[in-house]
């Protein structure tokens, strides 16, 4: 806030700026001057202009005011014939002229009235105060005829109009014999009335009248007399005061709060003596008033600034602005075999109130982490309460079952025979196939992998195909193999093989000429014809033994051979 505060004693014009506040001004009109002496004899002392202090309105635009300053009046001539009456003093209106002394004796003439002091004011295009000057003393007359003091301006009179007509004050009375001159009339609005002369003793012993006081007012319409008043004897003056207010400014947003996305309005009003106004975060001068709409992405304080002549006034408006919620909801591990676990993991951005997560698991912090171990494939899914919007999000964990596998077929078969293999399994979503091996004397061989339809479930039955021949197989074993995400399971069975490897015991017939027990045995010279033997009662071949040494030849190759004896 500017303050201003200055007097003035010489005329004068001040520019008061636009909404300047507590424009106070004191007016003196001046005073009176003093009457002339006769010898020893005192004379009248001049009136004191009036004093008043008055509060200008305040209005939106510059005023100029001129301030007509007035001035005593001036002292009679002292102890002479035709002494000089005290001249008015200056201002809006001047005083008027103290009286002369008579042409006979040595009486004293009148003092001079004093000047009006008034403001000009350029908004109302008038004098809107008028400060009334004091009235001139009377001259002293012979013997001891003093003269009368002059008389103070007038009190205040305040109206919606104009100040009343602005004159100057009369002229004191002359003396056309031998006495005092009266005292000259103040200036005013209008001026006062010159004084009366005075008379020696000789010439009728009459005291010389002080002139009037000036008349003061002023134009309520445009100042207010604040009910101080007194007199000042010198001349006169204006003091003047007033404060410049920082710009007064009204500024508001039509809503605190906002969610992202959303806009709000800013307005505002600068009034008062401004010359400039601005808004930060970007946005600029702006007009003295004016609305704006806003989407900020974040909170934000905004600044109004508006300088003038009397400073600088800030006021700033808040704005939160809420950001959307946004949630995700992962699995550590995509998949799992059933009996494993892993970690479901979810995170929220944004203003969030509250979260849950579904299925089994309930009310959770809206960020954070649990350990899962569904039995099954499960889609979790969690909801989020948030202030501009809810949020959702899904993960689906893959629960991989194991497998199994089961395989079943004939207790046993005999030799030369084929079976039938039922199979089942479920979650062999990979592989599924059977692998056989056969036991031979001569060993194991495995046979050719066997694949099966996978699926959930699979099964079915199959034929066996047992590669028989004269090693065997004396059994068969059978692998199934079940392959899933969940792992792997296997099966495994055995089907024994029948072989009929004992022939029925047979007698061998004793060769002629030859004795039982006889060892060595030799082959007799002449060609023997033994027994033709035939053995079709086993399924592999074996080996002939016999209780007693014999020699035999086995289907016609002419080879005789020893066998062991049982």
């Amino acid at each position: 806030m500017a303050n201003f505060s200055q007097t003035y004693t010489n005329n004068a014009s001040v520019t008061i700026p636009a909404f300047a506040e507590s424009v106070v001004v004191t007016v003196a009109g001046a005073g009176g001057g003093r009457g002339g002496f006769d010898a020893q004899y005192a004379p009248g002392d001049g009136g004191g202009g009036r004093i008043g202090t008055f509060v200008i309105n305040t209005i939106s635009s510059s005023r100029t005011l001129t301030f007509g300053i007035g001035s005593v009046g001036g002292t009679g001539v002292s102890g002479q014939s035709n002494a000089a009456g005290g001249g008015g003093g200056g201002g809006v209106a001047s005083g008027g002229t103290g009286g002369r002394a008579g042409p006979q004796g040595s009486s004293g003439g009148g003092g001079g009235g004093g000047g009006a002091t008034g403001v000009y004011d350029s908004y109302s295009g008038s004098w809107i105060i008028v400060a009334g000057g004091g009235g001139g003393g009377g001259g002293a007359a012979y013997p001891n005829v003093p003269g009368l003091p002059g008389a103070a301006g007038t009190g205040w009179a305040g109206s919606g109009g104009t100040v009343g007509g602005i004159s100057s004050g009369g002229t004191g009375g002359s003396c056309p014999s031998d006495g005092s001159g009266g005292g000259g009339g103040g200036g005013g609005a209008g001026g006062g009335s010159g004084g009366s002369n005075g008379f020696d003793v000789s010439a009728g012993n009459v005291r010389a009248q002080g002139g009037g006081g000036g008349r003061s007012g002023y134009n309520s319409n445009y100042v207010s007399w604040t009910g101080a008043t007194s007199t000042n004897t010198s001349n006169g003056y204006v003091s003047l005061s007033y404060t410049v207010p920082p710009p007064t400014v009204s500024f508001s947003i039509s809503s605190s709060t906002i969610c992202r996305g959303d806009s709000v309005s800013i307005s505002w009003s600068v009034s008062g003596p401004v010359s400039s106004i601005s808004i930060d975060q970007g946005i600029g001068t702006v007009g003295s008033s004016g609305t704006l709409f806003v989407a900020p992405t974040s909170s934000i304080t905004y600044t109004l600034t508006a300088t003038g002549t009397g400073g600088t006034t800030s006021k700033f408006v808040s704005l939160t602005v809420r950001q959307p919620s946004n949630t995700s909801l992962t699995t550590d591990n995509a998949s799992i075999i059933r009996g494993q676990s892993t970690t479901l993991r979810w995170t929220t951005t944004g203003d969030s109130t509250s979260a849950s997560i579904s299925p089994g698991i309930g009310s959770v912090n809206i960020n954070g982490l649990t350990t899962i171990s569904p039995t099954e494939t499960t889609t979790y899914e969690i909801y989020v309460d948030g202030v501009c919007n809810d949020a959702y999000d899904s993960t689906t964990l893959i629960v991989y079952q194991p497998p199994t596998a089961d395989l079943s077929g004939p207790e046993s078969l005999d030799y030369g025979q084929q079976g039938i293999l039922s199979y089942e399994s479920t979650h062999a979503d990979i592989k599924l196939e059977i692998i056989p091996s056969y036991t031979y004397k001569t060993g194991t061989v495995l046979g050719g992998v066997i694949s099966l339809p996978t699926g959930n479930p699979s099964n079915g039955t199959l034929q066996t195909q047992i590669p028989y021949n004269d090693n065997g197989p004396f059994s068969v074993s059978y692998i199934i193999v079940a392959m899933g995400n969940g792992g792997q399971e296997s099966k495994q069975i055995t089907i024994p093989i029948n072989v009929d490897e004992t022939p029925e015991n047979f007698l061998v017939p004793e060769s002629e000429d030859l004795f039982k027990d006889q060892e060595p045995i030799y082959t007799p010279d002449a060609t023997i014809t033994s027994y033709e033997i035939v053995i079709d009662d086993i399924d592999v071949p074996v080996e002939i033994k016999a209780d007693k040494p014999i020699l035999i030849e086995v289907n016609n190759d002419d080879s005789w051979k020893q066998i062991r004896e049982l």
